[in-house]
């Protein structure tokens, strides 16, 4: 009898490599960007809007497992995109979610690829680095 395996180049087998979980995007480095050039302007110190901060050195306190003012979900619910109010208030389906208000930012939909980073920085638990 003859067995085959598929061998990649350097003769481990597929099977045999150990994937290794993606930690997701930083929140230092790729999050707080997002919030720093599309939220920070009416979510700031000074008059925060929704009383949400979400400048550098208070928006991870300011939103991950905390509660929303808007709606039952948390801002942030790690691990739980679909639960987390934020991720819902910037595709613009918070109400469906039981919050209200208009979608976020105010200025204009984000693009796709930040929506989908900070969807991947939940999914991968919400880190903060």
């Amino acid at each position: 009898m003859l067995m085959i395996c598929a061998c990649s180049q350097d003769g481990k087998r597929e099977a045999d490599k150990v994937q290794e979980p993606s930690s997701g995007p930083s929140f230092s480095q790729e999050i707080q960007p997002i919030f720093d050039g599309n939220c920070v302007a009416c979510h700031q110190a000074q008059g925060a809007s929704g009383n949400l901060n979400l400048e550098i050195g208070t928006a991870y306190g300011a939103i991950v497992a905390i509660k929303s003012g808007e709606s039952p979900l948390s801002y942030i619910a790690p691990g739980k995109p679909e639960q987390s109010y934020l991720i819902r208030k910037v595709e613009g389906t918070h109400v469906q979610a039981g919050g209200s208000g208009e979608r976020m930012p105010l200025t204009g939909p984000l693009d796709a690829p930040s929506i989908a980073k900070l969807r991947d920085w939940v999914k991968a638990g919400a880190k903060a680095d």
